[in-house]
């Protein structure tokens, strides 16, 4: 198998190839999965429009993009303690890190994310293709 990052016309700009791994339990013992790190430079990176996974020729899962990336968070405390942060949710997920250690403080969907204790994040949105570092904003 392998995972290729393609341009806008198909060509491949960087891509590895890859063994599934089976996890052996739950409800399907056969069920496998793979994580895998496509090296791109900034110029690569720009001209990203989407990734796939082939065996072969054959495409076995493509994914493209699905947002207008840009915008803002928004940061709101709550009255039980915690903040809850916002986002478009024409941003599928969002990866939530301590601003200071960089330690994941959480991966979230669907625009909306309780976090434990008001803390300083750095957030990230992605649209399954392109992630980028939003400007947190405090809630009006």
């Amino acid at each position: 198998r392998r995972a290729s990052a393609v341009d806008a016309t198909g060509r491949e700009i960087a891509g590895v190839d890859f063994e599934l791994a089976t996890v052996g339990c739950g409800a399907d013992p056969d069920e496998a999965h793979f994580a895998v790190f496509l090296p791109l430079d900034g110029d690569g990176f720009d001209r990203v429009q989407a990734l796939h996974v082939k065996a072969g020729d054959q495409i076995l899962a493509l994914r493209r993009p699905t947002a207008v990336l840009g915008g803002d968070a928004v940061l709101a405390s709550r009255p039980t303690g915690g903040t809850t942060l916002r986002w478009t949710s024409g941003h599928p997920a969002a990866l939530v890190r301590d601003a200071r250690t960089g330690e994941v403080v959480a991966i979230a969907r669907d625009g909306v994310v309780n976090l434990p204790e008001a803390q300083d994040v750095d957030v990230q949105l992605s649209d399954g293709v392109h992630t980028e570092r939003v400007r947190l904003v405090p809630e009006p």
